[in-house]
């Protein structure tokens, strides 16, 4: 396996930035998904790139030697993407409004890069609130989101429902056991997601509870690294997708399942009027990936 365009340019974000959570949140990614890309990337090359510290990271003598090299490689190829575009070639934009499951989003770009090789691809973060209007703007043609969509012109592809684990500080009482269940989670505030949707937000903070408690609402936070740092501090707990919990890591931190909680599903959405057989492939090759069995 060569290294890949993608991985090379997240070594040049942390080369530059000398700092894993700096150079993540700028590639919109999490530092342990950085990481994993880091780690992918020295065994393809068969050296180590940074040494690490609890204070700071520093390139290795094989890092500052790819420095150039990679900068090469990256130029190369966004001169050959430009080159592509300027042809005409076919491209498809793909929008994320948050981290997918890292498992199944790494499989599926593999298989599409293997099965739509001579398509560009082009990848946008969007805030989950604006991601159904740059759909149907046509500023992107396909994604990729966390929690339920319903909204009339969308065709939405559920991908995989994950259960829902409540992020808590360590020394939380509610802690102590090995699950969790809704009715417990009314001891402890909930941080809300960063969303205007009221649907949405009622849907993420598991609002009505069956039993009729109240939810206890803790700050709104804008990102997952910041719900991290309160949660670390003891201000509330953050409700997420069990591969989120199992990839985000912090010494103070962490997670239960809340057994009796709907699932938050990943989906793949896209407009209904847009029907190019060049989105009709990408989905195909997305929905093979993601239930294999059918």
């Amino acid at each position: 396996m060569d290294a890949s365009p993608t991985a090379l340019r997240a070594f040049l974000k942390v080369a530059e930035e000398l700092h894993f959570g700096r150079a993540a949140r700028a590639l919109y990614l999490t530092t342990p998904a950085l990481s994993q890309q880091i780690a992918r990337l020295e065994k393809v090359l068969d050296a180590s790139l940074f040494v690490r510290s609890s204070r700071a990271v520093e390139l290795t003598a094989a890092g500052r030697e790819l420095v150039p090299l990679a900068r090469e490689a990256v130029g190369a190829l966004d001169r050959i993407d430009s080159w592509k575009r300027r042809r005409g070639a076919p491209s498809l934009r793909i929008a994320f409004s948050d981290y997918g499951p890292l498992e199944l989003t790494f499989s599926i770009f593999d298989a599409v890069s293997e099965e739509m090789q001579g398509v560009e691809l082009s990848f946008v973060y969007t805030h989950r609130d604006e991601i159904i209007e740059v759909l149907r703007a046509g500023e992107v043609d396909v994604a990729f989101l966390w929690g339920p969509v319903s909204h009339e012109g969308i065709r939405t592809r559920i991908l995989t429902v994950q259960s829902r684990v409540l992020m808590l500080r360590e020394s939380c009482p509610l802690a102590a056991g090995d699950e969790l269940k809704v009715s417990d989670l009314a001891r402890l505030p909930l941080l809300e997601p960063d969303s205007s949707d009221p649907a949405y937000l009622a849907w993420a903070l598991l609002s009505p509870r069956p039993d009729g408690s109240a939810v206890r609402r803790g700050p709104r936070v804008r990102d997952l690294q910041e719900a991290l740092a309160f949660v670390a501090a003891g201000v509330g707990g953050y409700l997420v997708p069990e591969d989120v919990a199992a990839y985000v890591r912090h010494p103070r931190v962490t997670s239960r399942p809340v057994i009796d909680a709907p699932g938050w599903p990943f989906s793949v959405s896209a407009v209904n009027e847009n029907s190019s057989h060049i989105v009709e492939r990408f989905l195909k090759i997305v929905e093979g990936v993601a239930n294999p069995s059918q």
